[in-house]
């Protein structure tokens, strides 16, 4: 088969670095200052710590500012709880057994990423010696890299390159990129298109993510080698030349194709000239860098409350509320989403619909009313889950089951928020909808605006038409022809993460799209992360809540 180029996707994943100091660490030794170092763990599912990484230790001291930085890869769509621990130094061995303890502070990793600065001050517990004041831990954290800028070069032969089939043919060149590892050895990392029977050729246009080409690094060393290419897989090798991110967008001049080989003669001077056209770096700001300048992500919720799920006092209901405690699927899906996206919204109140109820004997179907009868947001997720157990109480299960009235009045409050404000709507229903056109005409509607959708279904249902709305494999489309402009809706079904019974990855399943669809709005509508500013962001849900439209 013929050689084709291998472009590769832009990776989506981000790293943190955390920087650690502290100030009035405990004294531990009676006759020596502290000597402190810094554990970092994470908090995995099952509950245990594990390590990520330590900082190096510092002698004599009781105000320590770490010069090493922490990695770790920051995760949106899951609770990330960690763990900072200061020792007093007492040995050299790996093991901590035997360290006395300065202090422990825990955090979650969204609140050090929403802080102000992305600075934290937390105060230590815990020490060897409770009596002692046990000081304040200082973390910092900062974006490593952005790992979605994207180089755009055109490669072209500026003079003839070797030829190297014969007297009577031409070389079929195509080039490769190569990234040095730490060990010194080089890792292919991109590859052309041939060109056939061609000693002057230019590529087409390459836009390579930085990350895949040089990890991030406009400094790393990169070796770029021509090839002849041959049907039978020996390709030939016409020459290389060596440079750097930076090497390509500083260039003024071709860079000489060299053959090592042939270095030796005298008369050599080099294999032909590849010049770097057009060459620049397009930069793609990652999820930390609009957290940073102030965005808040702003959850909305939608409850149903129609009669197939079941009368709420009947065991085997849907909405069954556990006199033991044991959470529902409504109650794990608010649960275990809300938890995630509550760091994000600065003031912590959340808009609650219900909808396919009657609110009162001898009343119409409501297609969309407040689940808290004092006004549509609640504070926090202790507040959504509240009045879900009292609305149950107060309304009647009924039909049919409609989304488009929730996506309506979740894509108005989205046009009233200032820049700076992204919304997350969470539907949670037990089974198919009724309007299913007109959903996708909402949807697509609500593509151009800074809302994304999540669609949870409970209960054991036939989810096929579900599967319709989300993006992933297909655009939606609307009844007049016009496709959404970006993804912006992602269902799963309950069953799927109760059957593996660990609720805690659904959140992790329904919100890792939502940084993506969260960057791709902020492209599409030319937003920077230095176009937001305080003022932008001054109220999680934009204007005060006003009730949705009538249906």
């Amino acid at each position: 088969p013929r050689i084709a180029a291998d472009r590769g996707p832009a990776a989506l994943s981000e790293q943190v670095s955390i920087g650690f100091a502290a100030t009035g660490l405990p004294k531990l030794d009676s006759f020596s200052n502290t000597d402190p170092f810094v554990v970092l763990e994470e908090r995995q599912l099952d509950g245990t710590w594990v390590e990520v990484d330590r900082t190096e230790h510092l002698m004599d001291t009781q105000e320590p500012e770490f010069t090493k930085l922490i990695l770790m890869d920051y995760h949106f769509e899951l609770v990330q709880h960690c763990r900072v621990t200061i020792y007093d130094r007492d040995h050299a061995r790996a093991s901590l057994s035997g360290h006395d303890v300065c202090g422990v502070a825990e955090f979650k990793l969204a609140t050090l990423m929403c802080a102000q600065s992305q600075q934290l001050r937390l105060p230590l517990t815990g020490g060897t010696r409770a009596s002692h004041r046990d000081g304040v831990v200082i973390l910092r954290a900062e974006p490593v890299a952005n790992t979605r800028d994207v180089l755009h070069v055109t490669f072209a032969a500026a003079s003839k390159l070797a030829k190297k089939d014969g007297f009577f043919g031409k070389s079929d060149p195509y080039v490769t990129a190569n990234r040095i590892r730490e060990d010194g050895s080089w890792m292919r990392v991109w590859q052309s298109e041939v060109v056939d029977n061609n000693l002057t050729p230019q590529w087409r246009p390459a836009a390579i993510p930085l990350q895949q080409l040089a990890n991030g690094d406009v400094d790393r060393p990169l070796r770029f080698e021509v090839y002849d290419y041959d049907s039978n897989a020996s390709h030939d090798f016409m020459g290389s030349f060596e440079t750097s991110v930076r090497g390509l967008l500083d260039a003024t001049q071709p860079f000489e194709v060299i053959e090592e080989a042939k270095k030796r003669k005298k008369s050599y001077r080099n294999s032909g000239t590849i010049a770097a056209r057009a060459v620049r770096l397009e930069q793609h700001p990652v999820l930390g860098d609009f957290l940073r300048a102030g965005l808040q992500v702003s959850l909305q919720v939608a409850i149903d409350f129609t009669a197939s799920n079941g009368p709420p006092a009947a065991p085997e209901s849907l909405h069954y509320i556990d006199p033991s405690g044991r959470a529902n699927q409504y109650e794990s899906a608010i649960a275990n989403v809300g938890a995630v996206l509550e760091d994000y919204d600065h003031d912590g109140r959340f808009p609650v619909y219900g909808f396919g109820a009657r609110l009162g004997k001898g009343q119409p179907v409501s297609h969309i009313f407040s689940v808290f009868p004092e006004g549509y947001e609640v504070q926090g997720v202790a507040g959504i889950l509240d009045a879900y157990r009292a609305a149950l109480r107060r309304v009647r299960l009924a039909g049919p089951t409609l989304f488009t009235p929730l996506i309506t009045a979740a894509a108005e409050r989205a046009a009233r928020a200032p820049a700076g404000v992204y919304h997350v709507l969470l539907v949670i229903a037990d089974g198919m909808v009724e309007d299913m056109q007109s959903i996708k005409d909402a949807v697509v509607a609500a593509a151009e605006l800074p809302l994304s959708i999540i669609i949870v279904g409970v209960g054991q249902a036939d989810f096929t038409d579900m599967h319709e709305l989300d993006g992933d494999e297909h655009t939606i489309t609307s009844s007049a022809g016009v496709q959404a402009c970006r993804d912006t809706v992602q269902f799963v079904a309950m069953r799927d993460f109760q059957e593996q019974g660990s609720f805690p990855l659904l959140a992790k399943e329904v919100l890792a799209e939502v940084p993506d669809q969260i960057l791709r709005h902020m492209e599409l509508r030319g937003i920077s992360p230095s176009s937001l500013t305080a003022s932008h962001t001054a109220a999680a849900g934009g204007a005060p809540s006003a009730p949705p439209p009538a249906f």
